[in-house]
């Protein structure tokens, strides 16, 4: 699984990407021992013991990985820095504010072990200010999954989309943490929801937690939607291939699937 987000509160998203395979059918010492393995048994007769070969394939412990965002079109390996050590077999992941003090907390799935847990600390040290976004708060019943929001602040613009669904397995119904840095407040908040309709927010303070509710906005405009607006992709092909069927050795004749 990889996830995205602005782990230091900086602006910049962050990658977490995780690590790990339990069964590495490819080691060539594996290889090497179920030939051997399969040569004894031809020689004695003696039948092939599956669970020996099964147990004898290694796992990679190589641990997960995270990269700061620099802000330049460039990412820097910061997994010991920020505390990231454990060495295992990792799948899903997700984050969420566990705590609730607006930074994002990691949840990670370890494969045949316990799943492991990381504290962020950004905002507990004040290093970096949050403001949080909940769209399922006020909207029981809305549809707000693919949702846009755009976060202005001086020199910046962050682009968020509401899909829950991160890695493998993996799900996030949580409200949206916005890095902020050391800044007091971001100018405004642009929402798009799905059917097309978008209302601002303004001066939105470190801290905050937005509960916009979509049936009480009262200056939605219509925002044309991007589909409507784009040249197709796909279209009719007026071609039609024929292709007849192949005749193998023999007198077996094979459709194309």
């Amino acid at each position: 699984a990889q996830l995205q987000s602005v782990f230091d509160g900086d602006g910049w998203k962050d990658l977490f990407v995780t690590n790990g395979y339990e069964k590495d059918y490819t080691n060539m010492q594996f290889l090497k021992f179920t030939v051997d393995e399969k040569l004894k048994s031809q020689q004695t007769g003696a039948p092939l013991d599956l669970q020996l070969i099964l147990n004898s394939m290694p796992s990679i412990n190589e641990g997960n990985f995270l990269f700061k965002n620099n802000g330049n079109l460039s990412f820097s390996n910061t997994t010991k820095d920020w505390g990231i050590t454990s060495k295992n077999k990792s799948s899903g992941a997700a984050f969420a504010d566990l705590d609730n003090d607006g930074d994002q907390d990691l949840i990670i799935n370890s494969m045949n072990s316990t799943a492991l847990l990381y504290k962020n600390t950004m905002a507990e040290k004040k290093q970096s200010a949050f403001a949080k976004i909940d769209l399922l708060k006020n909207n029981a019943g809305t549809n707000v999954i693919g949702s846009k929001i755009k976060a202005y602040s001086p020199g910046m613009v962050q682009y968020f989309e509401f899909m829950p669904v991160r890695g493998y397995q993996s799900s996030m119904i949580t409200p949206m943490s916005i890095g902020m840095g050391k800044s007091l407040q971001l100018d405004s908040l642009n929402i798009t929801w799905p059917d097309g309709k978008v209302f601002d927010i303004r001066n939105v303070k470190a801290g905050s937690v937005i509960e916009p509710a979509y049936a009480e906005n009262k200056n939605q405009t219509a925002n044309p939607s991007d589909i409507e607006n784009s040249v197709p992709l796909f279209g009719a092909a007026n071609l039609i291939v024929r292709l007849d069927p192949i005749t193998l050795a023999g007198s077996q004749r094979v459709m194309p699937g």
